[in-house]
């Protein structure tokens, strides 16, 4: 892989990580809330958010070792 790739791969890697800290989070303040169905349905909608980052966050880490994870059950397999 040419370094530029790699630096680009880097950056990407480090961005989706970022992103998905910053998803924990929020999905974390959701569950804190009061329980209601309107809480309920933001709290889901932050979980797969945050399932689609980390599988991506693994896809890109997993790529910078030179594996290829097409999917998000191969993506955790992978990790």
């Amino acid at each position: 892989m040419p370094s530029d790739s790699r630096a680009a791969l880097v950056k990407k890697t480090s961005l989706l990580l970022g992103d998905l800290h910053k998803a924990v989070r929020r999905l974390g303040e959701a569950l804190a809330q009061p329980e209601t169905e309107f809480v309920r349905d933001a709290a889901i909608q932050r979980f797969e958010f945050g399932f689609e980052l980390a599988w991506k966050s693994v896809q890109a880490a997993a790529r910078l070792e030179g594996q290829d994870c097409a999917s998000p059950r191969t993506a955790f397999s992978t990790a």
